[in-house]
């Protein structure tokens, strides 16, 4: 569906494929009249208004290297939640990995290097919370 105030995308068929230039103007023309949209479908679907601008310029960012879709705001969404997905699916393994971290950690350890503590090891801190020197 064309929207009147919405450059023409299409490259001329006599034209050849379009120029990085007349790529960047059209990117930035359907930036300018739908960006307040989009984002705002984004951050309804996340939930998180940061993660939809960024989702939603990482997309541009693929728009402008692989050339004009035909649906300039379909696409920019999809690609936009797409995006938002892999940010929700790299926090999910990263709390993960943070709380296999934690459990391996015993009451007291201060590293998780070793399932249990060293032989020969006092349960003292290392130092005294109570002294701390401001050097």
């Amino acid at each position: 569906m064309a929207r009147a105030d919405w450059p023409d995308l299409t490259p001329a068929a006599d034209c050849g494929p379009p120029s990085d230039a007349s790529a960047r103007r059209a990117v930035e023309a359907v930036w300018r009249i739908e960006s307040a949209r989009i984002v705002g479908a984004l951050a309804r679907y996340t939930g998180d208004f940061a993660l939809a601008e960024e989702a939603a310029q990482e997309a541009l960012v693929t728009w402008s290297r692989d050339g004009a879709p035909n649906s300039p705001v379909g696409w920019l969404l999809a690609t936009a939640r797409r995006r938002a997905i892999d940010g929700f699916r790299r926090k999910s393994a990263l709390d993960e990995r943070y709380a296999t971290l934690a459990g391996q950690l015993a009451d007291g350890e201060f590293s998780s290097g070793a399932a249990t503590a060293a032989p020969g090891r006092s349960d003292d801190l290392p130092w005294d919370p109570d002294r701390v020197d401001d050097r």
